[in-house]
Parts: C-alpha cells; sequence; structure tokens
C-alpha cells in the first residue's frame, strides 16, 4: 500500500492557521508521510512546474534585497480526509493521493 498522510480536514488546517496568526498555537503541522519520491519523469516536471509557479509568486509579492528574498515559504499537501476517494474500497492499497505521480498506480512503486 502506498504511504500518504495524514489525512486532513480543510477545517482543521483553517484552525491551525489561525492559531498560528493568533500566536496561541502549541505545535506546528504534522509532519507529511508520502512515498512521492518514487515518481515518474513526468510527475517530476509537474511538480517542479508548480514549484516554480510559487516561487514566481513569492518573488512578485514579498520583499527581498540583493541578500536575497526576506521569507521563505514551506508549504505541505495533505490528503483531503473528507473526500470520498480516501474512503472507497475500490482505492485502497492504490496510490491515489494526487502528489503528480501520474494517476494511480498499485503499491508504492508508482
Amino acid at each position: 500500500m502506498s504511504i500518504i498522510g495524514p489525512p486532513q480536514r480543510l477545517r482543521n488546517l483553517q484552525r491551525s492557521a489561525q492559531a498560528v496568526r493568533d500566536g496561541s498555537a502549541k505545535k506546528g503541522l504534522p509532519a507529511v508521510v508520502s512515498d512521492a519520491l518514487q515518481m515518474d519523469k513526468a510527475a517530476y516536471e509537474q511538480n517542479r512546474k508548480i514549484a516554480r509557479l510559487i516561487s514566481e509568486a513569492m518573488a512578485a509579492l514579498t520583499p527581498s534585497d540583493k541578500d536575497g528574498p526576506f521569507f521563505v515559504l514551506g508549504w505541505r499537501m495533505y490528503p483531503n480526509a473528507d473526500h470520498p476517494r480516501w474512503k472507497a474500497k475500490e482505492v485502497e492499497g492504490s496510490h491515489t493521493c494526487g502528489c503528480g505521480c501520474g494517476g494511480t498506480a498499485p503499491g508504492p512503486e508508482c
């Protein structure tokens, strides 16, 4: 079975973000466990495109100087715990995380 998790609910992530904004967060977001490093070349290229677009948005919207950007962005992608895709019996044991690895494939050898 492929590894991707932990599933998160949007409302929980929104609450967590609010706690960070308020300064009342006791801990950070949970780590993502994934087998995404075992993806194919097309998926790698797709993920690089996403990274480039995020980098361009950060460069356009955040301050920087000769030493580089003042801020860096770390982001995570969790499976949506409320989406039926994660509850359907027929996807158990399949790689269906949507990480850009080329769709669904049996096992972690995606």
